[in-house]
């Protein structure tokens, strides 16, 4: 599944870095970006089971 980011997501993600630099932390968001993508290439929405 190709992942399409929007930008308000890619926005947010680099709002956290600039927060999380203004605090004296290490940048994560590449980190949670390539995490997502991994988590939603591993998934197979072709199967739908309601409820």
């Amino acid at each position: 599944m190709k992942i399409v980011w929007r930008k308000s997501a890619i926005t947010s993600l680099l709002e956290l870095d600039r927060w999380r630099d203004s605090i004296e932390l290490p940048p994560i968001a590449m980190f949670l970006r390539s995490t997502i993508e991994l988590y939603f290439e591993k998934q197979d929405f072709s199967i739908y089971i309601p409820g």
